[in-house]
């Protein structure tokens, strides 16, 4: 650690803003003094800084989270708000469709429901989750986004992103006026993490997945 700076003397300062809640901070405006930052947080009271609304939203917001455990769905334990293909067909949201055909190790597929809402406009897709236990301690897994069954094509707009444990982008693809979008089949070992986004315009909606 090079420095620190307490919230109060840092809004007092005058910093050319980079981008939204970001600005150039010199080295030169930090105590160097470890211990000065200890002693800080010991007398500090916490109603003496006031810390902005926007920030505690968004920590709330993250930690409230749902990161989907594929682990537990083998052992047939699911979080809330995933639906099975039965369920989306009893409740009208899909059409009634075949199943693909079973293998010995028995797939298992969940469906998320993912709404858009701009101005006054609503638009509502199913992301399928498919995934099936393999050797290694590694989990199969295939992603697609389908319209519901009052929509031929998804928006042409619309995109399906994956990203790795470390936040890189591992595949993209844009729908252009298709039925579905489908991400090619990849592995994710026992412990790793990856993230699938959609998103249309600005409006993105991300679900995390770990093994």
């Amino acid at each position: 650690m090079r420095g620190f700076i307490s919230y109060d003397k840092l809004t007092q300062l005058s910093l050319p803003n980079f981008e939204k809640d970001t600005y150039w901070l010199s080295l030169d405006y930090l105590d160097p003094e470890p211990n000065h930052l200890l002693m800080t947080c010991k007398y500090l009271d916490p109603s003496v800084i006031t810390l902005p609304t926007n920030v505690i939203q968004e920590v709330k917001e993250t930690v409230e989270q749902t990161i989907y455990n594929l682990s537990n769905w083998l052992e047939g334990i699911f979080e809330e708000g995933l639906q099975t293909l039965d369920e989306l067909i009893n409740t009208g949201v899909m059409e009634n469709v075949r199943s693909s055909p079973r293998s010995v190790s028995e797939k298992i597929e969940r469906f998320i429901l993912i709404n858009f809402q701009k101005r006054e406009v609503t638009t509502n897709v199913l992301l399928r989750l498919e995934i099936e236990a393999l050797e290694a301690e590694k989990i199969g897994v295939k992603v697609k986004l389908i319209p519901l069954k009052n929509q031929r094509y998804l928006p042409s707009d619309i995109q399906l992103r994956r990203y790795s444990n470390a936040g890189k982008l591992k595949q993209q693809k844009i729908a252009k006026q298709k039925e579905y979008l489908e991400l090619n089949p990849f592995l994710v070992r026992k412990g790793r993490q990856f993230t699938i986004e959609v998103s249309i315009d600005e409006l993105s909606v991300t679900e995390t997945f770990q093994v």
